[in-house]
């Protein structure tokens, strides 16, 4: 854990959105302040963030993911954060890239109108610090940041690992910054199979690329288990399009 990150991220925390114990992280900050070290700040830190189970449940079927706390201390809980806002509600997986990745957290499915399927793009909040170097790598299953070319540009987009993609770890030959893993599936990667194998055509509201789906599968419920809960659920429609 970069403990300088925990600093600089509490500075700027939103209380109100945050979904873990706020006044446990200002005991942490405190801590690091007064140059507690070693082995006591450790057990400090990981008795703070620790890891929360999240279910998340789609047409397809459920994905049941741990977050990791310990070791992405600040794009955990910036996942759990959308999570606990409501942000993620009916967002839908927008790019689906077969034997790559699936990627959501971008734009809401709001269903169809008069024959034509309507989106609306999420507006993100603020950036935040990349943690690619952590030690987690994109392994098959595994949750991590989308982000531009810019290492701190990560924000609401995140990715799930259909395949390992060894190529976006942190010091890899074609991406040196490497992009930050955040949390495991435990349960259900025949989902995210299922939901990486939709048919896709070109869309230019997406960026022009053939990985859009030709039919939206949003978030029907989120439950964070281990302490917080926030649990949606809501009619889909299914169609997609541009």
């Amino acid at each position: 854990v970069d403990y300088d990150d925990i600093l600089r991220w509490n500075r700027t925390i939103d209380a109100a959105q945050f979904s873990g114990d706020i006044a446990a992280v200002d005991t942490l900050s405190a801590a690091i302040r007064t140059g507690i070290v070693g082995e006591p700040l450790q057990e400090l830190a990981a008795a703070i963030f620790g890891s929360h189970e999240v279910v998340l449940t789609f047409r397809e079927g459920r994905i049941v993911l741990d977050t990791y706390n310990w070791k992405s201390p600040i794009t955990a809980a910036n996942f759990l954060t959308h999570i606990n806002s409501g942000y993620y509600d009916n967002v839908f997986f927008h790019r689906i890239a077969a034997n790559f990745v699936i990627q959501g957290g971008l734009a809401e499915f709001t269903g169809v109108v008069d024959g034509t399927p309507n989106f609306a793009f999420r507006q993100p909040v603020g950036d935040i610090i990349n943690e690619s170097g952590n030690g987690l790598k994109n392994v098959r299953g595994t949750f991590a940041m989308a982000r531009t070319a810019t290492p701190d540009s990560a924000n609401s987009q995140y990715f799930i690992n259909l395949v390992d993609n060894d190529f976006l770890d942190y010091d890899s030959r074609n991406n040196p910054d490497g992009y930050a893993v955040f949390a495991v599936i435990t349960e259900g990667l025949e989902t995210a199979d299922a939901i990486g194998s939709t048919p896709t055509f070109v869309c230019r509201t997406f960026g022009g690329r053939s990985e859009t789906p030709q039919t939206a599968s949003p978030f029907q419920s989120l439950t964070i288990n281990r302490g917080y809960a926030h649990t949606v659920s809501f009619e889909t429609e299914t169609r997609s399009g541009c």
